[in-house]
């Protein structure tokens, strides 16, 4: 079961020339999801990303689209011509005129991506310039939970933090007894003791 989206995505980037650009619309889920994720990644790492500008389609620009529908301007560059500097991004726009609001559109770099969001490397999602400053100002100073180790390397966990579970019958069915059982072997119940 394949989106069909990512698929053309990434045959226009083959297809564009070292020096080239390309723009396309496309599903938002080309820069967050789980199942594009080493797409985007692509992009990123190679400065191939010009630009991804995030639309709600709730003020029908496509009449024949749900108005929940959400959307992305897609631009990409050649491999001559990489985004240096990063990529502009804005995110919950309604109609072309928000790309002009200054406090809307940011750039992120491919460092600031993997400062964000380093074991998925998936877009960070911001409503506004400021949002996305402070956000990159938090990790700045405070690591993530863990950050799963690549090309060999543990993963970091400056946190110390260890997952479990309580009990539940999934793992741990053998565990728990019925009250026959228990009767059984001499236990009394006392309330709810």
């Amino acid at each position: 079961d394949v989106n069909t989206y990512s698929i053309f995505a990434e045959l226009k980037r083959n297809l564009m020339g070292p020096r080239g650009r390309v723009g396309c619309i496309v599903p938002s889920g080309i820069a967050t999801d789980d199942t594009t994720k080493f797409f985007f990644q692509s992009l990123v790492e190679k400065e191939s990303l010009a630009s991804l500008f995030d639309f709600e389609n709730r003020q029908a620009l496509f009449p024949g689209v749900h108005r929940s529908y959400k959307f992305s301007l897609l631009t990409l560059t050649g491999l001559e011509r990489p985004s240096k500097s990063g990529a502009d991004f804005a995110f919950f726009l309604y109609q072309t005129e928000d790309l002009s609001d200054p406090e809307k559109v940011f750039k992120l770099s491919k460092e600031d991506i993997e400062l964000i969001n380093p074991n998925t490397k998936t877009c960070p999602i911001f409503r506004s310039k400021r949002d996305a400053e402070i956000t990159k100002a938090i990790y700045r100073r405070v690591p993530v939970l863990i950050k799963e180790g690549r090309d060999g390397k543990p993963d970091e966990n400056p946190w110390g933090i260890k997952f479990g579970t309580m009990f539940h019958m999934s793992n741990d069915s053998h565990l728990f007894r019925t009250r026959e059982q228990l009767e059984g072997e001499g236990f009394t119940l006392k309330g709810n003791i």
